[in-house]
C-alpha cells in the first residue's frame, strides 16, 4: 500500500489558540491549567474548579460557513470546533477550499461525552425541544458532525461520526489510514473534540476517583492522584505521500482493540492482550520495538493505570534495548483531554519529529515505581530519532497504539539566479483589520521560496467570505512592496478614445461598450 502522511493540522489546545502557540508552551514548560471563572462553571456541585480551558470555545463565525443564526446558537460547541478546525487543517495542508471542493475526501469525527446535550435538552433554565423556532435537535445531534464539514466543502466521500471511549479516535484514524493507503479516497479529515461546559460529568468522574483537586497533573509519578479535565480539538488531514503538498509525519501502523477484564473494575487491563497487540503491530510493519526512540504514553495521571501501562511498555520495548526508551506525557502540560487525548499526544509526538527535540514532561517529582533503568522520563528538552509511538487508553478497557516516522526530506536544488529573485507572498484574511496581523506574522517567520509557493497555492483563488486580500514582495530579507487590502470590489473601467472626429468617437465608443465587463 502507498505511504500515508499527515499533511495538515488544525486545532485548539488549553490556553493556546493554535499549533504554534501550543508548541511554544510545550518547549517552555508551561502549565496550561487555569482556575475556572464563576460565570463559566455554574452550579453548587463540589467538583474541582481547575480546567484546561480552550480560550476560543465560545467563538464561531457562522456567517463564513453559511449556517443559520438559530442553528449556530444551539449547535454543540464540539461540532462548531470541529467545523472550524477542519477548515484550518485544509488551509494548513496547502489547499484553498476551492481546490478540495467536490473531491473524494472522507470525514471521520470522534467525540465522547457532550456537555451541551444535558445543558440544551433538559434541566431548569435550558432551552426546550418544544420551541420550534430553535432547532435544538439539529444542533446537538452529533451524528451530523462529520456531515456538516462534508456539506460545506462539498466532499463526495463518506462521512462518519464516531462516539465511544477515549481510544476510539484511533479506530477512526485506523480506518482513515487504510482508506487512504488503499486508494478508496483522495484524503481524510479525521478529528476529535472535547469541551467541558457542564460540571455534572466532573461529579461522575470524581465519584470514580479519577479527578484531582490539585492545580497540576502528575503523569507517570509515584504520587499521581488523578487528572484535570481539559478542552481540545484536533483535526488531521491525511493523504498519500505522493499527493501531499507537505508532510508532518508518516503513519507507519495503527492498532486498536478492546481488552478490558469483564470480571474486574473498569480500570482493569489485561496486560497479556496489550503485549500481544503491540508485538503484532510491529511484526506487521517490519519494525522492532527497539526502533522506537520515544513513546508518548496514554497516562491519565492515575497511579493504577500508569503502572499497568508501564509494565506493558517495559516488557515489549525495554527488554532488548541498549539505550533506555524515552517516555513522557503531554498531560503534565494540558491536563487530560479525554476523547481528544490520543490526537493531542500525537501532536506532541509530531512536534518532536518536526523539531528534532522532545518537549519535557512536567510535574514528575518521583517517577512511578514501575520505571526501571531501561525507561527514562523526558524531563528536559531531549533529541529524538526517526521513529516515535503514541499510546491511548480507553475508559472501558480499550487500548490503541500508533507508530509515526519522521518524513523524508528530499534534496532541494539551489540555483543562484532563482534564489535571488524577489518573492511575492499572497495573503487573505476574514476581516480588513486582520491584514496587518498577517503582515506582522510574515515578518516574524523565516521566509523562503517554498513558503511563498505554499501561500500562493492557498490564496491564489478568492476564498469566499475573506474580505481582505493583499500581497507583499520581499527581496531576500528586505520588504520591497506591500499592497493595500483589496476588498473584492469591482473597479470601474474607463476607455480613453483619442479621436478628433465626433462621428468616429460616437461609433467607436458604442462599440467598446459591447465588451463584457
Amino acid at each position: 500500500m502507498a505511504k500515508v502522511v499527515i499533511s495538515g493540522i488544525g486545532g485548539s489546545f488549553p490556553n493556546c489558540e493554535h499549533l504554534e502557540e501550543f508548541k511554544e508552551a510545550l518547549y517552555q514548560r508551561t502549565n496550561l491549567i487555569t482556575d475556572v471563572q464563576a460565570e463559566e462553571w455554574t452550579g453548587n456541585l463540589k467538583v474541582p474548579h481547575y480546567l484546561g480551558r480552550d480560550k476560543n470555545y465560545l467563538d464561531f463565525d457562522h456567517t463564513l460557513l453559511s449556517i443559520n443564526y438559530n442553528l449556530a446558537n444551539t449547535m454543540d460547541k464540539m461540532t462548531k470546533s470541529l467545523i472550524r478546525y477542519g477548515y484550518t487543517a485544509i488551509l494548513d495542508a496547502g489547499y484553498s477550499p476551492s481546490d478540495v471542493r467536490g473531491r473524494n475526501i472522507n470525514v471521520y469525527m470522534h467525540t465522547t461525552v457532550s456537555d451541551d446535550e444535558s445543558r440544551n435538552c433538559g434541566g431548569t433554565g435550558t432551552l426546550k425541544m418544544s420551541n420550534s423556532k430553535v432547532p435544538i435537535l439539529l444542533g446537538v445531534t452529533r451524528t451530523m458532525q462529520a456531515n456538516r464539514i462534508s456539506a460545506y466543502f462539498d466532499f463526495h466521500g463518506s462521512s462518519e461520526a464516531y462516539q465511544g471511549s477515549y481510544d476510539n479516535v484511533f479506530e477512526a484514524l485506523k480506518v482513515a489510514y487504510e482508506d487512504v493507503a488503499s486508494g478508496k479516497c483522495e484524503g481524510v479529515l479525521v478529528g476529535a473534540s472535547n469541551i467541558c461546559v457542564n460540571p455534572q460529568p466532573s461529579l461522575e468522574y470524581q465519584a470514580l476517583g479519577l479527578l484531582t483537586e490539585d492545580p497540576m497533573n502528575r503523569p507517570l509519578d509515584e504520587n499521581a492522584n488523578g487528572y484535570i479535565r481539559s478542552d481540545s480539538t484536533v483535526i488531521f488531514f491525511i493523504q498519500r505521500e505522493s499527493e501531499a503538498r507537505r508532510s508532518y509525519a508518516e503513519i507507519v501502523n495503527i492498532a486498536s482493540m478492546y481488552i478490558g477484564d469483564r470480571l474486574g473494575t473498569f480500570m482493569s487491563r489485561d496486560e497479556k492482550h496489550m503485549i500481544k497487540l503491540l508485538e503484532d503491530t510491529y511484526r506487521q510493519c517490519g519494525l522492532k520495538p527497539t526502533d522506537i526512540s520515544y513513546l508518548e504514553t496514554g497516562s491519565w495521571a492515575n497511579k493504577v493505570l500508569d503502572t499497568q501501562e508501564l509494565n506493558v511498555i517495559r516488557k515489549v520495548f525495554a527488554e532488548k534495548r541498549v539505550d533506555p526508551l524515552l517516555i513522557g506525557s503531554v498531560v503534565g502540560n494540558t491536563g487530560f483531554t479525554e476523547g481528544c487525548s490520543g490526537l493531542v499526544g500525537m501532536v506532541k509526538a509530531i512536534l518532536a519529529l518536526r523539531m528534532g527535540i522532545i518537549a519535557p514532561t512536567l510535574h514528575v517529582d518521583k517517577p512511578n515505581s514501575a520505571i526501571d533503568e531501561k525507561l527514562q522520563i523526558v524531563q528536559e528538552n531531549t533529541p529524538v530519532k526517526d521513529y516515535v509511538a503514541v499510546n491511548v487508553l480507553g475508559l472501558y478497557g480499550g487500548f490503541s497504539h500508533v507508530i509515526l516516522k519522521k518524513p523524508e526530506i528530499k534534496a532541494r536544488s539551489i540555483h543562484p539566479l532563482q534564489d535571488n529573485l524577489p518573492r511575492i507572498y499572497l495573503m487573505a484574511a476574514r476581516n480588513i483589520a486582520d491584514v496587518e496581523t498577517l503582515f506582522q506574522k510574515l515578518n516574524s517567520v523565516e521566509r523562503s521560496k517554498y513558503l511563498a509557493a505554499t501561500m500562493c497555492n492557498v490564496f491564489r483563488k478568492e476564498i469566499k467570505g475573506y474580505m481582505g486580500r493583499c500581497y507583499a514582495i520581499y527581496n531576500n530579507e528586505k520588504k520591497i512592496e506591500v499592497s493595500l487590502p483589496y476588498e473584492g470590489n469591482q473597479r470601474p473601467v474607463w476607455f480613453l478614445l483619442l479621436i478628433n472626429d465626433c462621428v468616429q468617437r460616437h461609433i467607436l465608443g458604442g462599440t467598446y461598450l459591447l465588451f463584457p465587463l
